[in-house]
């Protein structure tokens, strides 16, 4: 009996060799290149039935619904689809999808003017960027600016064009942008010989960031709830104004002080508004071991952070001004002029590259551009809303940074950091490009914000048109009915400025006598281009300060200078 069953066992195992020596597993191959194309949200019929059924290899990219019969792009990638017997279980088929994101709409980066023989590199930002980003690039009028498949544009002759970009996959969605081709300006550079003495320049960037880093802290901002501390932002700040209370009860200003004859001292910081606006203290659940100073800490290299609170912030400017009081002394940081900074001075910035581990990272640099115009969204809604003069420098910053000084060779604050661009809106990394407050600027704000004062800014109240617009195209513009009853003609010698179609009430163009017809050249002793530098200029005015400030206007064959106190 055992003899028959070792026979049996010796067959099976036989039999069982014999089938899977002659088995061949089936090889699918997956080939990319005929992959079927759809785009996220998009469906694609493959009906199941009692025989078979279909699933992903990647539910992330698209996902086989079986009730519906149908695959579903979820999102950007490639996913294989498998077609399944119910019963064995064996891939008999494979489908591999190509889930792409559908464009919504194009918006166009680059300049708005550009000088005949200039040639300039546009970019295309597609929303989403998930989206295939490929686009068709094209000029109304090639005559006058032409545009190649890679966005780089040559300006040939005068004249107002419109540039398209166009989705390659969705020719419905696309995006647009004018530009005016002007003729170059005239300009001339004077250069003398300049004599720079690097052996020693260490040792003032040495001292001058031992000078500074004593009057820069850490500014860290913290949510508060139930003692519990949660930290929301951190940076830098600068103390400019110290106030002692002496034990007979008088005080001092930035003035020289006996420590043995000090009660305690009130700082002022300023920092950037960012830095600070997002703290949160909350009086209904904090408890009496909570106090109003403890939702920004101040880090000076010790052990321990000082307690600060906000006095006011600006809604528009990037700064805010804090104060704390304390025992111990600090010395106050050294306010210069920006007015006079030029380009390829050398800069010092001294700040923490991150936080309290690397307080006092002192970088060196040279300004950049002493005048940069840039537009923010200080309201959050996603459009900018303000036009800022910055000064542009290379001195390297960090996120941290915010708030920290740039200082000149003399030792004098001339900027405080508030941004640095790392990326253009396409996604190319850029380096060194930094920005900061121009300090004469950040002065003015601060005398009003140190004791709880609201900014207030002018409104212009004009309709104002281009002169280089109306150059670019004067017979648009003579037609009657357009501005005025005969049209606009200018002079021959204008060829720049902002044409003043209607005036309104309540505005700073009213209260400077501006008229109709006048053209607008010099806003605040600034020659006036660009709208975006009229508009910087203006918001650089408060509203309230008593200041006058010029306004050139051209008017009846001459300049004509105005005046308006704010």
């Amino acid at each position: 009996m055992r003899k028959c069953l070792l026979v049996c066992l010796l067959f099976l195992t036989l039999v069982f060799t014999m089938a899977a020596s002659n088995y061949v597993p089936k090889v699918l191959t997956v080939h990319y290149d005929n992959a079927k194309t759809i785009y996220v949200g998009e469906t694609f019929s493959l009906k199941s039935n009692s025989l078979y059924t279909y699933t992903s290899t990647n539910d992330n990219v698209a996902k086989y619904d079986e009730k519906e019969g149908v695959v579903v792009g979820s999102d950007k990638g490639y996913a294989v689809i498998q077609k399944i017997n119910r019963s064995t279980k064996e891939v008999v088929r494979e489908y591999t999808f190509l889930v792409k994101s559908e464009p919504k709409d194009i918006s166009i980066v680059g300049t708005n003017y550009m000088c005949i023989g200039e040639t300039y590199t546009f970019e295309a930002f597609i929303n989403p960027s998930s989206a295939d980003n490929d686009v068709i690039w094209s000029s109304n009028d090639e005559s006058v600016l032409s545009i190649d498949e890679s966005g780089n544009a040559t300006a040939k002759k005068c004249g107002l064009v419109t540039i398209t970009a166009t989705s390659k996959t969705h020719n419905k969605v696309y995006g647009t942008q004018y530009v005016l081709v002007d003729k170059p300006a005239a300009v001339t550079y004077e250069t003398e010989n300049v004599n720079v003495d690097l052996n020693n320049i260490y040792e003032v960037v040495d001292i001058i960031s031992k000078k500074t880093e004593s009057s820069v802290l850490v500014v860290t901002g913290y949510k508060v709830s139930n003692d519990k501390k949660e930290e929301a932002s951190v940076g830098c700040g600068i103390i400019y104004k110290r106030v002692a209370h002496l034990k007979d009860g008088t005080t001092v200003e930035n003035g020289e002080i006996n420590m043995k004859e000090v009660e305690n001292i009130d700082y002022y910081v300023v920092t950037n508004r960012h830095v600070v606006a997002s703290t949160v203290y909350n009086e209904k659940t904090a408890t009496s071991k909570t106090t109003n100073y403890d939702y920004i800490g101040l880090y000076y290299g010790g052990n321990e952070e000082i307690g600060a609170k906000i006095i006011a912030y600006d809604a528009k400017v990037d700064l805010a001004v804090i104060t704390f009081t304390s025992a111990l002394y600090f010395p106050v940081a050294t306010f210069g002029s920006s007015d006079d900074v030029q380009s390829g001075e050398f800069i010092v910035s001294v700040g923490t590259a991150e936080g309290k581990e690397y307080y006092t990272t002192t970088t060196f640099g040279i300004v950049s551009h002493p005048k940069r115009y840039i537009s923010d969204d200080t309201d959050g809604d996603g459009t900018n809303d303000w036009d800022a003069e910055y000064i542009q420098h290379d001195a390297p910053i960090n996120n941290a940074d915010c708030g920290s000084p740039i200082v000149n060779m003399k030792g004098e604050i001339i900027g405080i950091n508030t941004t640095k661009k790392i990326e253009s809106t396409s996604g190319i990394k850029v380096e060194n490009l930094s920005f900061a407050i121009p300090i004469n600027l950040a002065k003015t704000i601060i005398e009003i914000l140190e004791v709880g004062g609201t900014i207030t800014r002018p409104i212009l109240g004009v309709s104002i048109i281009d002169v280089r617009a109306i150059l670019a195209d004067e017979d648009a513009f003579r037609v009657p009915g357009y501005a005025t009853d005969d049209g606009i003609v200018l002079p021959k010698d204008i060829d720049h400025g902002f044409y003043v179609a209607e005036v309104n009430k309540g505005g700073v163009a009213e209260a400077a006598n501006i008229l109709p017809g006048d053209i607008i050249l010099n806003f605040n002793g600034v020659e006036v281009y660009y709208s975006y530098q009229l508009r910087a200029q203006l918001g650089n005015v408060i509203v309230g300060q008593g200041v006058e400030t010029e306004i050139v206007v051209f008017r009846n064959g001459e300049r004509v200078t105005l005046h308006c106190v704010f």
